[in-house]
């Protein structure tokens, strides 16, 4: 069971994180772009692959589901062959958002 993290811890890690982030992109010329923070999350471990693929077919589908016309068993065999995985895996990943 996760816990619910109090205000000041999030506002020290989101301090940190700035803080980390501001001379990461000074070390490396970056201009801190949402591109540039994206990328130094990831790389820095503060996202978990899992989140992030289960981020992409959630979004991927909602993009999907309000531009056509087909049925949800559609959308997810289209998503399973956008992101090289198993309907099965796309409909878990639906599911767990519910």
């Amino acid at each position: 069971m996760e816990r619910t993290l109090k205000k000041h811890i999030l506002d020290t890690f989101s301090k940190q994180l700035q803080q980390n982030f501001n001379r990461h992109c000074q070390k490396f010329g970056r201009h801190g772009s949402v591109d540039d923070f994206t990328t130094y999350i990831v790389d820095e471990g503060l996202i978990q692959n899992s989140a992030i693929l289960r981020y992409a077919i959630l979004g991927t589908y909602e993009e999907i589901t309000a531009d056509s016309q087909l049925s949800k068993t559609q959308i997810v065999d289209v998503l399973a062959e956008r992101f090289n995985l198993t309907s099965r895996s796309i409909w878990n990943a639906l599911r767990a958002n519910k």
